[in-house]
């Protein structure tokens, strides 16, 4: 539980125009099982490789059940990884957030439950089917101006977690018994899984205690 600020905090909450982070914290409350249920996934996913199966060859059911885990998983992170830079940034006022950073939090957040309740579902059902388009996109991003250093470290926590999870998400297309025909695919993941690890590490190297501004906009 986070700890709320005292008086002082508040009013430096009230000055900066911040606003509380109650139902920010409610919506993190309800969506912490999703990271019980990515483990279970990794799990799940290992012990199907085990027993020979790929990602091709697994059932529908399961597919359907890791993607939905997974993009309930992504939404959380960015959510979390948010709230936590930003009551690192400034802990006299823990328990409020900027307005726009809430906004922000907010929009992560509310798409949580669906995915979760599909994941659910597809859990309990082996003949459970989206009945919506995927891939999913991200939500849009909130334009703040100036981006505050918080922003940037709340996206580079969040991909350093998500990237830790990918990569044990592709360890289950590593297997002998792939065909020929979906080799191709398999490296051209590795392709996309690599690039976004390039994006990630080159922002890590641009990041210092002391950047200009022209810089902090190149590494968000």
């Amino acid at each position: 539980m986070t700890d709320q600020p005292g008086l002082f905090g508040r009013l430096m909450a009230f000055a900066g125009g911040e606003v509380s982070a109650d139902t920010l914290e409610a919506y993190r409350r309800a969506g912490s099982t999703v990271y019980e249920l990515i483990q279970d996934a990794e799990s799940q996913r290992l012990n199907l490789k085990i027993q020979g199966l790929t990602p091709w060859t697994t059932p529908m059911g399961t597919q359907v059940q890791f993607l939905c885990v997974w993009n309930a998983f992504a939404l959380q992170t960015l959510g979390d990884q948010f709230l936590e830079a930003d009551y690192a940034s400034n802990p006299a006022t823990v328990g409020y957030v900027p307005s726009k950073i809430a906004d922000q939090i907010l929009v992560f957040y509310e798409q949580l439950e669906t995915w979760l309740s599909c994941a659910y579902q597809a859990r309990s059902n082996p003949a459970y089917a989206l009945d919506f388009e995927v891939p999913a996109v991200l939500p849009p991003w909130s334009e703040i101006e100036p981006c505050p250093r918080s922003y940037v470290e709340s996206m580079m926590a969040a991909a350093r977690s998500l990237r830790i999870h990918a990569e044990i998400a592709m360890g289950g297309f590593e297997s002998e018994n792939l065909s020929p025909e979906q080799q191709p695919l398999w490296h051209q993941l590795r392709q996309i899984l690599a690039k976004a690890n390039g994006k990630i590490d080159y922002a890590e190297r641009l990041s210092g205690a002391q950047i200009s501004e022209a810089l902090h906009e190149r590494i968000e």
